[in-house]
């Protein structure tokens, strides 16, 4: 069977707002590498069963735990130390036609064995040890809770401390799994999330769960509106970005990563038709599907950050040219060099305005604004990096705070907005931000996981684009919209 795509999530953020001039700070509450699945649920007025099975990452792993806490409308109906039954199978339950039998209401599981959570083994974290390194390749579990009335219930919560996969079934409707995962649509009892996707569980007293909520109407649960889901609906468009030296696209609302060849940093050209790469010292220019790749520049250099940007004019690379000062352009078409200007000797992350007018740099840890025009430059800010500058060149960008904060600036350099980095989780800190083609919409790198996200600026939302970590130096196009250059 087919890997699993990537699946809907839920974060839950309530947002505290400065509001004074422009300052907006988000309180993060909780967000989660297990996500909610497209399912619509119910809650029965009665007995309910919230079955969970437990996969192991690869062969001879050496762990598996399986915490469960579950709540609704706050109050507490299973938790650790609950009762539960278990088994570590040996084949698919209950037969290799329906593997996941086992997770339905209807099926009869009095020969199971009965303990209480957590289930596990190998981690020092289980009340009922089960499996073994030799032999487990999954857990599963079945516990029952009791609804008296689904009529009046408004929430339900489920809080995971787990290793190193889980899905999870309500009444026998899968609700939740943890991504990334190589698991199959419908897991067979010896199927493996992947050695690439381990999670380890917190192994903490009390726990630290991860969590998922879901709301329920009169028993039927209320599907919201997804993160991707909002972020489809708003724009259409891709992101590139590097990864292990390959530069990846992800499509808006298709989110499978694409590749697109060896690269270590990868810019989108104003009309979304082309993506300029620098690969070792080398400029490329390639087709937005990664075809026709080309070799355009081989004198090029990188010290602090991408060095490369497409200009606005959408026939030049802007680089910087190894053993020269300023900044250089080259043609993709004939390969041939100017010199855009000279004032200093900047190290990286250049961006352009719209008009072509306007520019920023990095130089070291100053950031640079560049009047290619007046042909002038200032330092916006000091002690900084992740120079941006957006699309119609009235603002300008600077990571700051420890990665913890980006701060928006007028031309002039005076601080307009900062945006707090707790709006992208789970990672929580970032960096090598870039602005969009949009002047709402701006790209970051997580400073953790190595996440991509992009950032709608006016609603002060961040949006997880990659499941993959150690994502380098994102970009995104956004296509049909005003905002364009």
């Amino acid at each position: 069977m087919e890997s699993r795509s990537v699946m809907q999530k839920n974060t839950f953020v309530t947002w505290f707002l400065i509001l004074g001039f422009s300052i907006i700070t988000p309180v993060y509450i909780h967000a989660s590498v297990i996500k909610t699945t497209d399912s619509a649920p119910k809650l029965i007025s009665g007995q309910n069963l919230l079955a969970i099975g437990v996969y192991e990452d690869s062969p001879g792993s050496t762990d598996a735990s399986l915490i469960v806490q579950l709540l609704v409308d706050g109050k507490i109906l299973i938790d650790e130390g609950s009762p539960v039954k278990y088994i570590e199978p040996k084949r698919d339950i209950p037969d290799k036609e329906n593997p996941i039998g086992w997770a339905m209401p209807g099926f009869d599981d009095s020969h199971w064995k009965k303990g209480v959570y957590g289930v596990g083994y190998g981690d020092d974290d289980d009340k009922t040890i089960v499996g073994s390194k030799e032999t487990t390749r999954s857990i599963y579990t079945r516990a029952y809770f009791n609804v008296p009335d689904t009529s009046e219930v408004k929430t339900l919560t489920l809080n995971v401390d787990y290793d190193d996969s889980v899905i999870v079934w309500l009444n026998g409707v899968e609700i939740v799994l943890s991504l990334p995962t190589e698991l199959p649509e419908i897991p067979h009892w010896d199927d493996q999330c992947g050695d690439k996707n381990t999670h380890e569980a917190s192994k903490k007293a009390p726990p630290v769960y991860e969590t998922v909520i879901l709301e329920f109407d009169n028993g039927v649960r209320v599907k919201p509106e997804s993160p991707l889901d909002q972020l489809a609906s708003d724009i259409s468009g891709a992101v590139v970005y590097s990864h292990n030296r390959h530069i990846y696209k992800v499509v808006i609302g298709d989110w499978k990563p694409i590749d697109l060849g060896r690269g270590e940093y990868a810019r989108w050209s104003p009309d979304g038709e082309k993506i300029a790469v620098y690969d070792r010292r080398k400029i490329f220019v390639m087709n937005a599907d990664g075809s026709n790749r080309k070799l355009v520049n081989s004198e090029a250099w990188q010290d602090g950050g991408c060095p490369i940007e497409f200009h606005t004019n959408c026939r030049e690379i802007i680089f910087f040219r190894r053993g020269k000062i300023g900044l250089w352009a080259v043609d993709i078409q004939n390969g041939k060099m100017r010199k855009m200007i000279d004032l200093h000797r900047y190290t990286g992350e250049p961006g352009i305005s719209g008009n072509g007018e306007r520019m920023v740099c990095r130089s070291a840890r100053d950031v640079y604004a560049i009047d290619l025009v007046r042909k002038t430059n200032h330092v916006y800010a000091r002690s900084a990096c992740s120079s941006s500058i957006s699309p119609d060149g009235k603002w300008v960008m600077n990571n700051t705070g420890g990665h913890e904060s980006i701060d928006i600036r007028r031309w002039d350099g005076k601080k307009v907005k900062v945006v707090n980095a707790s709006i992208c989780q789970p990672d929580g800190q970032w960096d090598n931000h870039h602005w969009s083609n949009h002047n709402d919409y701006i790209c970051a790198q997580g400073d953790g996981l190595g996440e991509s996200y992009i950032i709608k600026l006016s609603a002060n939302r961040g949006t997880r684009v990659t499941w993959v970590g150690h994502t380098s130096y994102p970009d995104l196009y956004v296509a049909d919209t005003d905002d364009q250059f």
